[in-house]
């Protein structure tokens, strides 16, 4: 299932009775919209767009990463509006990433592939790369696959409208450091060239996590009437810290190590053979199978 179209509820998806992604149509999102560098939120956490750094000369002052501000043609760096800016280091502190997870994990990911970094450039005054701009980095974005990029970056969240035919409005996109927003009733990922798995994950992630779209602007047609639509000629989820069983007694699925205390329930047992994952909700918890559901009752445990 290449274009899904959500109607009545996140969870049911339907094919588009007819689209016309062909049909030229105007995006609101658009460059021509958003006004020039100068004019665009000013915010200093920014998404910004990342390639790795070639030029061969003593490290920090190569070897780090280019960034340029998602969107725009500048990004405002050392004072003045740049087409890219150097970053000798980023700061993955204040990120949920997994433990590790550094400048040349990013650099490899950029060489496999494509990332989004969010963050605030700021000048380091200490350590190697004193007096260097660098990224205290809030929030990174991997892309699903090897797919070029074209198009318009928007987030894509619920729109909070349900309706009983398609074509339905589900989705609220925004562009991408801007406040241009919009709501849309379908995503064609055929272009990405994802697969059914990587397309129903990033559905799910779009009503949870949120998911990154880039893509253009057309019109969606079904049941008489027609909605906006955004083809996906790439799409990007947020990277977050793997799911671990944790706890004195591995009862507990979190992304980091739990303290618990340290008294033993029979019920426990149960979690031996249960799959610790990421839930439809975001959170890590234990997928309740039948086989677990079953486990839990038979110790008279609670399962919620």
């Amino acid at each position: 299932m290449r274009r899904i179209l959500a109607c009545l509820v996140p969870t049911l998806l339907v094919l588009a009775a007819c689209t016309d992604s062909d049909h030229v149509v105007v995006d609101e999102l658009g460059d021509q919209f958003a006004g020039a560098d100068t004019d665009t939120d000013k915010a200093t956490d920014v998404m910004l767009s990342i390639s790795n750094d070639y030029r061969k000369c003593v490290s920090p002052l190569c070897g780090g990463v280019f960034a340029k501000r998602t969107n725009y043609a500048k990004v405002r760096c050392d004072g003045a509006w740049r087409t890219e800016c150097y970053l000798a280091d980023l700061d993955f502190s204040a990120a949920s990433v997994p433990p590790g997870y550094d400048l040349l994990s990013v650099r490899d990911a950029v060489e496999n592939g494509h990332v989004l970094l969010r963050g605030t450039i700021v000048k380091a005054t200490e350590g190697a790369a004193a007096g260097l701009n660098v990224l205290l980095v809030s929030e990174v974005w991997l892309s699903a696959t090897q797919a070029a990029g074209e198009g318009v970056f928007v987030s894509i969240t619920p729109s909070g409208i349900y309706c009983i035919s398609a074509p339905c409005p589900n989705f609220h996109e925004r562009r991408v450091n801007s406040t241009l927003s919009a709501t849309i009733a379908d995503i064609d990922f055929a272009p990405s060239g994802a697969t059914d798995e990587q397309i129903g994950a990033a559905i799910g992630e779009a009503f949870t996590t949120g998911l990154i779209v880039v893509g253009y602007r057309y019109t969606v047609y079904a049941n008489g009437a027609s909605a906006k639509g955004r083809t996906a000629t790439q799409f990007f989820t947020q990277l977050e810290p793997p799911c671990m069983v944790t706890g004195c007694s591995n009862q507990v699925c979190a992304d980091e190590q739990v303290m618990t205390t340290c008294e033993y329930l029979e019920e426990y047992a149960c979690y031996a053979e249960a799959e610790c994952k990421r839930q439809e909700d975001g959170q890590c918890g234990f997928t309740q199978t039948p086989d677990l559901e079953a486990c839990l009752a038979a110790f008279g445990a609670d399962q919620n």
